[in-house]
């Protein structure tokens, strides 16, 4: 169940219910996780003043952290910021219930400061109970620990029917599941949690093509929910429908927190699919959070060259140098400054190409990497015929490097020269290594 200001969920207090809100809140542990010291104090007071007990609420300010304290105190209770510094908070939600299994004495509060990232809440049925939209008063949210803490140790008929469907599935009793979610999908008007359940009941009996219209009934319903848009980008994955799942995953990175797997799924699409304008958003993305992974990393360096070069091709020379130099800014290694400079140089951009050669460190300079970019740089410089042939001779037929632009610029350098028999073996050697 997911309320906020706007819902008021009315229920019968009764002395037992009382009595069981203030036992519960009395025995939990509460764990808040809040990048904003004065919103994270405010909660902590509130919680004292409805009785919580002070030695078991535990206040941390990052994902990281947040994560190693769940694994020390198991907590009843987790509030999260929706907002972790980029970083997924809806894992962390999922972590929460892998440690803490016996979820009818958890709760999960998603804490929100606007009613869009509210509506994302409400995709992402079955990881959070609640949200709180800032700012909040102590008799709202009083209302809300008493009403959501009697409903997770009674919870409605339709989710009662979909937690046993899913029991059911792990059990591989599939037939039996399937006609109870079926059986739950009447008895309420949004049914979308039923619906994806549905579906990877058909993902196991290999009906793909069902599946796949189950999450999309899903999502007629609820367009963003966060399950069925993962299951269908799944499906289309395996179809080989790369722009359609390109759509779907674009939709997931705009509506949900990203972590590296999903923001490195969208960067592979978006370049596979040419959708090369949209490398500038993910990279903000990327800016914007505190993501170190090395693997992501490289992705965004690629995506961010192979951008440059689609600027380059438009005659865009200014917009494809800064995204080389966004590129550079994050990874400075040889494979990514070589692949500027050549692309640069290809474009006879002599100043700027020399900018990413002096990025080289000292350790990769004697690299086939840095001799080529090297040798193209000094192409360009207008250095002597003689010194540039010798030059180019060497990487082709000593390291034996099998770069197009290496081979096109040593060839127009022969060509001046008139040195027929240099060009023939050149092209016969080109031949060979990039055929």
């Amino acid at each position: 169940m997911i309320v906020n200001q706007a819902v008021e969920i009315q229920i019968d207090r009764t002395d037992e219910d009382i009595r069981l809100f203030k036992s519960y809140l009395y025995q939990s542990k509460i764990l808040i996780v809040d990048p904003h010291k004065p919103s994270g104090k405010r909660l902590l007071e509130i919680l004292l003043e409805l009785g919580a007990q002070a030695d078991k609420i535990y206040g941390v300010d990052n994902f990281q952290d947040a994560m190693h304290v769940m694994e020390d105190i198991k907590p009843d209770v987790l509030f999260s910021e929706y907002y972790l510094q980029g970083e997924d908070v809806f894992l962390l939600f999922k972590h929460f219930k892998k440690i803490r299994p016996d979820q009818n004495r958890c709760l999960t509060i998603l804490i929100t400061s606007n009613n869009n990232q509210s509506y994302v809440a409400l995709a992402a049925e079955e990881e959070i109970d609640v949200f709180l939209i800032k700012p909040y008063n102590s008799d709202f949210l009083k209302q809300m620990l008493f009403e959501n803490s009697l409903f997770k140790i009674n919870p409605s008929e339709y989710l009662k029917m979909v937690e046993m469907g899913k029991k059911l599935i792990l059990e591989g009793k599939l037939a039996e599941a399937k006609d109870l979610l079926v059986e739950a999908q009447k008895i309420v008007p949004d049914p979308t949690l039923a619906y994806y359940y549905l579906g990877q009941i058909d993902l196991l009996n290999d009906a793909k093509d069902n599946a796949k219209e189950k999450f999309l009934s899903g999502l007629a319903i609820h367009e963003v929910h966060f399950k069925s848009l993962d299951g269908l980008f799944n499906r289309l994955i395996e179809e080989n429908e790369i722009k359609q799942a390109y759509e779907v995953v674009k939709k997931m990175m705009r509506f949900f927190p990203f972590n590296s797997e999903r923001l490195t799924k969208v960067l592979k699409l978006a370049v596979v699919t040419e959708n090369y304008l949209d490398i500038e958003d993910y990279y903000k993305v990327y800016q914007d959070s505190s993501i170190t992974d090395n693997t992501l990393k490289k992705y965004i360096c690629a995506s961010l060259i192979t951008m440059g070069k689609y600027y380059l091709n438009e005659k865009d020379l200014l917009s494809a140098n800064k995204a080389f130099q966004r590129s550079a800014s994050i990874l400075s290694t040889g494979v990514f400054l070589r692949n500027c400079i050549e692309s640069l140089c290809d474009h006879q951009m002599l100043n700027e190409a020399k900018y990413f050669l002096q990025l080289f460190s000292i350790d990769e300079r004697e690299t086939e990497h840095y001799k080529v970019s090297s040798f193209l740089v000094n192409a360009l410089s207008g250095n002597s015929y003689e010194s540039i042939i010798e030059e180019g001779k060497h990487l082709v037929y000593g390291d034996m490097v099998n770069s197009k632009i290496v081979f096109k610029f040593l060839y127009y350098y022969l060509a001046k020269t008139g040195d027929h028999v240099a060009i023939e073996n050149l092209l016969k050697k080109k031949a060979e290594v990039l055929s």
